[in-house]
Order: C-alpha cells, then structure tokens, then sequence
C-alpha cells in the first residue's frame, strides 16, 4: 500500500492573447549571461531578474538549478531584493501586469534546484522575491537566507507580496532558514511569506521550515524579541487569500500563520499540517488570527504539538470577527477545548478534535505524510479539494490506496504520483 499526496497532473497546449500571440518560454542559467544571452534554450540569461523584466502575460521563465541572488548584478536598484516584480519607469526594469487567466510563470526547472537566496544587507526588506504586479506564479524554488545581524530595522522575507500584487500564487517553493543565524532586537519581524493589500492571493503546497532568528541565549544571542516571526504572515487589506496544503514546522520563533493589523475578507485557510514548538519563547498556538477577518474558512488543518493555548489563538490581543468557521480541525493536543483559543464572539468552533494519533510516517524525519493508523483519515470535511474515501482527510496529506498499476509496452510511458 502507499501512500501519497493526491496530485494532478495536466497538459495542455496553451494559446495566449495579448502582448503576445504564442506564449514564449523563457530561460536561466547559472552558465547564462544577461547581456550576450538571448533567453532561449540554447543562451540563456544570467539571473532570473532578466528573465521577469522580459516575459510577458502568459510566458514562462524556466531557471535550472543553481544558486541566484542580487549578487548576480539583476540591475533592479535594489540590491536588498533577489527578485523584485513590478512597475518601473524603465522599461527595462518594468514586470508586466497580468492576469489569473494569463499569468507569468517562474519556475524553477527541477523542484527546489533553483536556489534564491535573500541578500544581507543593512537594509529594511531583504527579499528572496517582492512582487507588487498581478498575475504572476512562482513556483518550485527552494528560498533561504539572510544572515547579517546589524541594522535597527533588519527584517527578512522569503516571499513579499505586497499592494499591486493581485492574483498571485506562490506553489510548491520550499522555503527554510530565513534568518536563521541572526541576533537582533528589531522588532521588524521575519516571514517565509509575507502578503498584504492584494486580492486573490494563494500559497500552496509549500514547505516552510527554521524560520525566525536566534532566542534569547541561542548560540550565545542576547535579545528581548521573540514571537514576531511568522511561517505565512497577512498584513491586512487582503481579499480571497487562500492558504491550503502547505506544511510549516520549527516556525516557532512566531506562528506557523500570523494575521495582524488591517481586514482580511474571504479567508481560506484549509488542509495544512503544522509541527512542533520550542522548550522556551513557544507561540501560544499554530495560528493566531489577530487581525479584522470578514468571512473564513478554517478547516481540515492539522496540529501536531501545539502549545498550551492550542491549535488557533483568536485572542490576546483579540481580533474582531464576523462569520468566521473554525471546524473539522485536529491537534495532538489533550484537551480538545484548547482547540480553540478564548470562544471569540463571531467565531463558529465546531468539530475540532484532538487525537493522540495524527500518524505520521516520521515526524523525526519531518516526513508528515500520513501512515495507515492516522486518525486524521476521512476525519475532514469537503472544501472543494480532490479526495479519497468518504470524507477528505484532515491535514496537507490525502492517503489513498495503489493495489496495482500495469503499463503495457507501448502504452502511455509516464505516470506521475506527486
């Protein structure tokens, strides 16, 4: 038997209008040049910067494994920013703006083999991507980083989404050790993914890991902050942002998703899986929702080891809500009440419950896959996401069973499990 998450897996010949007749693959390399390349297979550019000033809406930038920064001269002017989408007054530094139907895709050739790595600076916004234009998807790359620990305002920030950046999807990237080595009181947090001001925004099928700097007393740090680094942080002014399958763990030095400051409205934070918490400095909880929120859903997450106060935190301080469903949650906690924090009014709590066995195939190992004996399956309730059995299971994981599968000679010669 085996287990898996589902996938799907879709071809398609794409016809795209606009700027362009044909959508044009465009391609990076570490081996590239941005100057005598042409972005074509066979001379491609440099840095990945070249590549999202020359696409345009329905384009894709393929970049092959290697490690690329704002050290590779991207020419953007902000040399604290690996990649920096958006509108310029030089049109050699303008991103184009697009769509949810005719997006900009930047994709690293194999998953996590193209390396961002977010610049050292002393400098408010070290950034492994910031985007403030619509329509782009980036997708598959491994983002790390930040190091330096001077600088009063120093933050790091895998991924900054930010006004302007509407329609926006960030997939499949795995993204660890933002700011891992820093000491530093700024009270400026870190993010794996930060995204504020934007409508249709979605971070799927992430990995977020060893996100946030040093505790007090870690490797000799001395500092007073602790719990302003988040795994997923939503500064507000956000409209259908969709937060589903990702799975976060040792995000601890914050929570594993942070809203804070401003309204989202039509949240959806649905089948995640987050682990693990720290001896000292733990959040109160995987999730705090401390902000305005005008309509969620949050169901079918999963958490495992959870501090005192729970799964979710939707106090201290409180956020206001309206027409908020938190259901269908399971947390390895022992005390299902401690589910849910503090019985917010406008808050719908129902069906949370706690197990002592999420079954996962290695926790140690961080493999949070779900083995046969979870209780987590066929625990969830339906969100609109492809399921197996009667129900969907709860977390970033479906199980299902694969009795047997036989590809004649000649017959389709691929199949692909993700």
């Amino acid at each position: 038997m085996s287990w898996a998450r589902i996938g799907l897996l879709i071809g398609a010949f794409v016809l795209t209008v606009g700027s362009h007749a044909w959508a044009t693959t465009y391609y990076v390399a570490t081996t590239g040049n941005d100057t005598t390349g042409t972005g074509a297979v066979g001379a491609p550019w440099r840095s990945i910067q070249k590549g999202v000033t020359n696409a345009a809406c329905g384009d894709t930038v393929t970049v092959a494994d290697g490690t690329y920064t704002a050290a590779d001269g991207n020419g953007s002017g902000a040399t604290s920013i690996a990649v920096y989408i958006r509108s310029n007054a030089n049109p050699d530094l303008d991103s184009a703006n697009c769509t949810a139907g005719n997006p900009v895709t930047v994709r690293s050739t194999n998953a996590n083999g193209a390396v961002v790595t977010m610049p050292s600076v002393t400098n408010t916004g070290n950034r492994g991507f910031r985007i403030t234009r619509a329509g782009w998807i980036i997708e598959g790359f491994r983002i790390t980083g930040g190091t330096i620990s001077t600088g009063a305002s120093l933050a790091y920030s895998g991924v900054y989404v930010d006004t302007g950046g509407d329609s926006v999807t960030i997939r499949n990237n795995k993204i660890d050790n933002v700011g891992r080595t820093v000491c530093s009181n700024s009270v400026n947090g870190f993010a794996g993914i930060f995204a504020r001001n934007m409508t249709g925004f979605t971070a799927e099928d992430n990995t977020l890991n060893a996100i946030g700097r040093l505790r007090n007393g870690e490797s000799g740090c001395s500092t007073s902050i602790f719990q302003h680094d988040h795994a997923i942080y939503l500064g507000g002014g956000d409209t259908n942002t969709v937060i589903r399958r990702n799975v976060i763990w040792d995000s601890n030095r914050g929570y594993a998703i942070q809203t804070f400051g401003g309204t989202s409205t039509n949240l959806t934070i649905v089948n995640n899986t987050f682990s693990g918490k720290s001896p000292t400095g733990e959040p109160s909880g995987h999730v705090r929702l401390a902000s305005t929120i005008v309509t969620a859903t949050v169901k079918n997450n999963l958490c495992d080891d959870p501090d005192t106060d729970g799964c979710f935190n939707t106090g201290n301080p409180a956020g206001t809500f309206s027409n908020v469903a938190i259901q269908y949650n399971m947390s390895s906690h022992s005390d299902a009440d401690l589910l849910v924090y503090a019985g917010a009014s406008g808050v719908t709590a129902s069906n949370n419950t706690a197990s002592a066995t999420l079954g996962f195939v290695n926790a140690g190992a961080n493999d949070y896959t779900l083995s046969a004996t979870t209780d987590a399956d066929n625990a969830g309730v339906d969100v609109g996401l492809p399921y197996n059995g009667s129900a969907p299971d709860i977390g970033a994981f479906e199980t299902f069973a694969f009795a047997s599968c036989v590809v004649e000679d000649g017959d389709a010669n691929t199949l692909r499990v993700t």
